[in-house]
């Protein structure tokens, strides 16, 4: 729960686009927030969100992005781009034998 927050000149105001869909976030608070900002809002995978009051300027982009997100506020949210996960380091034939 974040209420009551003034920021100044911060890069990212909130990054959750790391949020796992297997573990979802659940009941975030963002209320009464003002101040400025380089990037607004990304959120991903999240449940029981609630963002109201959210007063920040000089941000590049939407101030809210979300993807996979339930709550209040949301409205007029961009659409976040999914995170880029690499793929998965393949197994050797042979295991490596440390010398």
């Amino acid at each position: 729960m974040f209420r009551n927050i003034r920021v100044e000149d911060v890069p990212v105001l909130v990054d959750g686009a790391g949020v796992p869909a297997e573990k979802p976030l659940q009941g975030l608070v963002l209320e009464n927030i003002s101040g400025k900002c380089k990037k607004g809002i990304t959120l991903a995978n999240a449940r029981g969100v609630v963002i109201r009051n959210v007063h920040v300027t000089g941000f590049d982009g939407p101030l809210l992005s979300t993807l996979n997100v339930t709550g209040v506020g949301l409205t007029g949210a961009a659409k976040a781009e999914p995170l880029k996960v690499p793929d998965p380091i393949a197994e050797r034939a042979t295991p490596y034998k440390l010398q």
